[in-house]
């Protein structure tokens, strides 16, 4: 018989990860490349130059070689929410642990782990002496690596953070300089401008998706333009009262896609919406999705969430903030395309 799973405690989590660093070696090229020998592109410690020889777009071929990392997600997959308040102190004070060696090899795997958990804002908080040098340095070289190759772990808010501790860090060092602090400002100013660019390049592969389905179900070209002014508003907003009618905007592109989406469903059901003097209110349209079994009902909850969040922040606050605005951008769009993918299946499968 199958043993059922079962959530595991932090006891047992911090157990492994205990097993998982006493066994970490320091790895000198944490990263391969295919067909490139010299797989660790940034300088090594004791030697600085302008900026690190990466190409951002060679980083997304890059594996990580280091085992103890890989071992490390796959816990953490184990164990998904529990996982970072179980590990965070240990990882911060496994130097303080028998039978590691004196030169802290975990250093390397620690900076990786904390990033991976969302804890680059402690990064600077890891217990290692200053005069602890080697690992210091290990511990941020890790850090740079990380950025260079695998930039999707860091938010433009984690680089932030990592802009502020980088100074907090340099503070603490002996007075001999640290080429791996030295090269992390430019470090993560490349890494913000490669965050920039895949964001760009999603939004745009995303919108111009969710466009295709609207011209494929042949609902009206002004959706598309309205989508559009909310980008172009989004662009040339200068204040909070811009940003409000852009929160707006989304709320009549999500509505108008609803309502479309419903009388076109509820005509493939052989049961046509009566005729409606104006637009529709978005509740009567979000709640025909829910009974044609477009949205199940927790999905038709949240939708009207978003709906009323919209009307509140577009229509009754005074102002609006730009990441309000980002957030419910995508949101919005995520959203509306899921909601008419699904009426294309039905169509398709006459259902």
């Amino acid at each position: 018989m199958r043993r059922a799973n079962h959530p595991m405690s932090a006891e047992t989590i911090s157990k492994n990860v205990a097993l998982i660093l006493s066994q970490t070696q320091y790895v000198v090229k944490p990263y391969q490349l295919p067909n490139v020998s010299a797989a660790a592109s940034v300088p090594p410690w004791g030697e600085v130059r302008p900026k690190p020889a990466f190409v951002w777009i060679d980083a997304e071929k890059a594996t990580l070689q280091i085992e103890q990392v890989a071992m490390l997600r796959a816990l953490h997959l184990s164990c998904l929410s529990s996982f970072p308040n179980a590990v965070l102190n240990q990882l911060l004070t496994a130097n303080q642990w028998k039978g590691l060696d004196p030169d802290m090899r975990t250093a390397q795997t620690i900076a990786h782990a904390l990033v991976e958990i969302g804890a680059v804002n402690r990064l600077a908080d890891v217990n290692i002496r200053p005069e602890d040098y080697p690992a210091w340095e290990r511990h941020w070289h890790a850090v740079r690596l990380k950025l260079s190759f695998e930039p999707q772990w860091f938010s433009n808010t984690a680089l932030d953070e990592l802009s502020e501790i980088r100074k907090a860090a340099r503070d603490n060092l002996p007075s001999a300089p640290d080429p791996s602090l030295n090269g992390l400002d430019y470090t993560i100013k490349e890494a913000r401008g490669v965050l920039n660019i895949l964001t760009a390049i999603e939004e745009t592969i995303t919108r111009a998706l969710l466009k295709a389905r609207w011209q494929q179900l042949g609902f009206p070209t002004e959706l598309e333009t309205a989508l559009e002014g909310v980008d172009d508003q989004i662009r040339d907003a200068r204040g909070s009262l811009d940003f409000k009618q852009c929160m707006d905007l989304l709320r009549t592109v999500m509505e108008r896609s609803t309502e479309f989406v419903a009388l076109q469903a509820a005509d493939n059901s052989g049961k046509p919406l009566p005729p409606a003097i104006g637009p529709r209110k978005f509740k009567e349209m979000n709640d025909q999705l829910v009974s044609l079994r477009l949205l199940s009902s927790h999905e038709g909850e949240v939708t009207q969430k978003l709906y009323n969040y919209l009307s509140t922040a577009g229509s009754h606050a005074l102002s609006s903030a730009p990441e309000q605005v980002r957030v419910s951008r995508a949101t919005v769009i995520e959203w509306t395309m899921m909601i008419a993918g699904r009426l294309q299946h039905s169509l398709a499968s006459g259902s």
